[in-house]
């Protein structure tokens, strides 16, 4: 395995000209995850914003559905949360990542439905300098009724297979 600077390249809608629709980010996509840079999508959703709607990953999802792509914060609020199983069933290759998400119990149901494979941790914690911050999901999810293989998919392994990196 060769050292990689970087894994990832996040699509953020709002600096893309027109939709995130599986149509305008084509291009992009494709270059992103081609031969030559290898990056892993990195998708922002938020219910609450018209330019970051899980349908619009979903049709994006549906073009390339050869290319996992990771979703941010889409369990951050009900009806998010509640609207990522339509995706998930429809769209295999979406992962999720726990951020924003209010608690642990509807991401319980979610993996066990869908797989702990499709779930990943977020933290919620952003770049230093924050002081000392913990999440409140970590000890939920290390509380959980989900087996301890599955905890450890979600508490990094899914990561680190999904971003090619050793442990």
């Amino acid at each position: 395995m060769r050292a990689r600077a970087l894994a990832g390249g996040a699509l953020l809608p709002r600096a893309l000209p027109g939709r995130l629709d599986g149509r305008c980010p084509d291009p992009p996509l494709r270059r992103a995850h081609g031969r030559e840079l290898d990056l892993v999508p990195v998708l922002h959703a938020l219910t609450e914003s018209v330019d970051e709607s899980l349908w619009k990953i979903a049709e994006l999802a549906d073009a390339f559905p050869g290319i996992e792509m990771l979703v941010l914060d889409a369990f951050s609020a009900f009806d998010g949360t509640k609207e990522c199983s339509a995706v998930a069933a429809r769209c295999p290759n979406l992962l999720f990542d726990t951020s924003l998400s209010y608690n642990f119990d509807f991401i319980e149901a979610f993996a066990a439905r869908f797989g702990a494979h499709r779930v990943v941790f977020g933290t919620d914690l952003y770049s230093p300098p924050l002081g000392r911050r913990t999440s409140h999901l970590l000890p939920q999810i290390l509380e959980s009724g989900l087996s301890d293989a599955d905890k450890a998919l979600i508490l990094g392994a899914n990561a680190r297979r999904l971003f090619r990196v050793e442990a």
